[in-house]
């Protein structure tokens, strides 16, 4: 890796050394506008979050819930196995049991169910519902939408996936990009457009919280782990969304997520989305890659401190399991992959289809590229794949160029889900691999993976100021990284690799007059072979170490300085 790889967005290349004009530069490349600074600093509940009824169809599903509730109907949330289906299911049942609706949680099983709504589930229960709900799915379903509009029942479905060509004929459809609509924020995740229902249902004239307008705030603290859990980009409404999530998790009334707080053992009254990211997502997916997407729900929807304490301890050895049997099928995968292409193709029909998603996001992160990874289903015949973006292409895109060779496909631009049969692997690798190099004739990817940074900056703003400064960026998620710079010339005096497997780098390095604390996790080769001079790209962050803090490098790269 070298300087050649290192790539500055916007186009601002000479080295910066004053604050105003990185704060300048920062915003640009976030393209935030100047009469945006304000409310992307310090958004406002009344103009950063939009009127749910803005969205098509809100006022028609919002009808047809209370008429349900006014008939004692009996309501079916069809969820996801995934965090933002778990938080999608958890706001609906909720809200709908706050207004007094007879409510049903239906979680699907990664294997026995599969992806999306299936329709065997809604035919084994169809008897013990009248109305049907989903939320994080459907929008791909007008087949098994279809059967149940048949059978004499309707359903409003509530997602945020990909349109197909065809919409299903169902009640009503909430999604932030219907057709018909123009909602002014098209990004919501599934738990982000549940919220909007919510939002509605709560302040309808029949609810008994239509006076209560605070009620629709407590359930921001899921919105905003859904949204964080499915890479949403934080910008517009969503960066609202976790703004104020951020306030209400500290006080959240969920015994689980406090829960889940304590076991992953993060300061709730000071906390990053990036901990939300890292800490509890994961426990939150584990159920659904390893066991069942119940054990999640249960802990959100706890409602005694032993209920959730139980339902968090089974979060976490299902998480044990997570990582045990992620690490092994990440090595044998690393060992599948064809350096050489443009994008990755594994697969092993022995793999857990409920892991392939970590391994594909891994492969991804590593090879900056497109990485599709093809697991197995007990007792099934078919291979389920999961696939991750890299180096800017849409997955999505390409998985419907060899979707003649699929049983099933969906998902959106950076995330997506597949079924194939074993017979179709070598059909769909190659028509793959047709679509990357087609992309790569067109200059369209095919470049050698980057790091990429928002600015070369000068040394001496790696300072206190400037780290208070980025502090203001908050929350760092997709479409807002936390920043990135390029530094040079930086004079190292120590340096020492740490880690089991010695694979992360401590340093000591003399940036502008002050020495500083650096760490670079995965970085541990790189020790053996830097002399005394470095050039870096890293983030600004603060160490907390025993009550005192520190200013510290993040390492993302780090070459003989040039």
């Amino acid at each position: 890796m070298n300087q050649l790889t290192w790539n500055i967005r916007g186009g601002e290349t000479g080295e910066i050394g004053d604050q105003d004009k990185l704060l300048e530069v920062l915003l640009s490349t976030r393209n935030v506008s100047a009469d945006a600074r304000e409310s992307f600093f310090a958004p406002s509940y009344a103009d950063t979050i939009h009127n749910p009824h803005d969205l098509y169809d809100m006022d028609r599903a919002a009808e047809r819930v209370m008429r349900a509730v006014k008939n004692k109907e009996r309501i079916l949330v069809y969820g996801d196995y995934d965090a933002d289906g778990i938080c999608s299911t958890a706001i609906m049942v909720s809200v709908l049991s706050d207004i007094g609706a007879n409510v049903i949680p239906f979680l699907p099983h990664r294997y026995d169910d599969g992806y999306g709504v299936s329709g065997a589930a809604l035919t084994r229960m169809q008897a013990e519902f009248d109305l049907l709900i989903t939320v994080d799915c459907g929008v791909s379903n007008a087949a098994e939408i279809a059967a149940l509009k048949d059978a004499g029942k309707d359903a409003i479905i509530v997602d945020h996936h990909e349109i197909p060509k065809v919409l299903p004929e169902a009640f009503a459809i909430l999604h932030p990009r219907h057709p018909k609509g123009s909602y002014g924020w098209g990004h919501l995740c599934g738990a982000g457009t549940a919220w909007k229902f919510a939002q509605a249902l709560l302040r309808h004239p029949d609810s008994p919280y239509t006076k209560d307008p605070d009620r629709e705030k407590w359930l921001l603290d899921l919105a905003m782990i859904g949204t964080v859990a499915d890479v949403m980009p934080l910008l517009g409404e969503n960066r609202a969304i976790v703004h104020f999530g951020k306030q209400v998790l500290p006080i959240t009334r969920r015994l689980g997520l406090a829960a889940l707080f304590q076991e992953s053992r993060i300061n709730p009254t000071s906390f990053s989305a990036e901990d939300i990211a890292f800490r509890i997502v994961p426990l939150l997916n584990a159920a659904g890659r390893i066991g069942h997407p119940q054990s999640a729900l249960n802990a959100l929807l706890a409602s005694t401190a032993e209920e959730a304490r139980v339902a968090v301890k089974a979060l976490v050895s299902l998480n044990t399991q997570r990582r045990a049997v992620s690490k092994s099928i990440v090595d044998d995968a690393m060992a599948q992959v064809d350096p050489s292409l443009p994008f990755v193709f594994v697969a092993n029909t022995d793999w857990p289809a409920g892991i392939v998603g970590l391994v594909a996001g891994r492969l991804a992160t590593t090879f900056a590229k497109p990485a599709f990874v093809v697991g197995g289903v007990p007792n099934a015949t078919h291979g389920v794949g999961s696939a991750r973006s890299g180096g800017g292409a849409s997955v999505l895109q390409a998985l419907e160029t060899v979707r003649t060779h699929t049983m099933k496909l969906g998902g959106h631009s950076g995330a997506a889900g597949f079924s194939v049969m074993p017979e179709n692997f070598k059909k769909m690798q190659e028509g793959l691999h047709e679509y990357f190099i087609a992309r790569q004739s067109l200059g369209d990817g095919g470049s050698e993976p980057m790091h990429h940074a928002d600015a070369h900056i000068s040394q001496y703003l790696v300072s206190w100021e400037v780290a208070h400064m980025l502090d203001k960026f908050e929350p760092f998620g997709e479409a807002n990284p936390r920043p990135v710079f390029m530094i040079k010339g930086l004079r190292v005096f120590e340096m020492r690799t740490v880690g089991k497997q010695n694979d992360h780098i401590k340093a000591k390095m003399l940036v502008g007059d002050r020495e500083i604390d650096a760490i670079g996790f995965g970085l541990g080769e790189k020790a053996k072979k830097l002399p005394e001079t470095v050039d870096v790209l890293a983030s600004i962050g603060v160490n907390a170490f025993r009550g005192r803090e520190s200013l510290e490098l993040r390492l993302v790269d780090v070459v003989a300085a040039q």
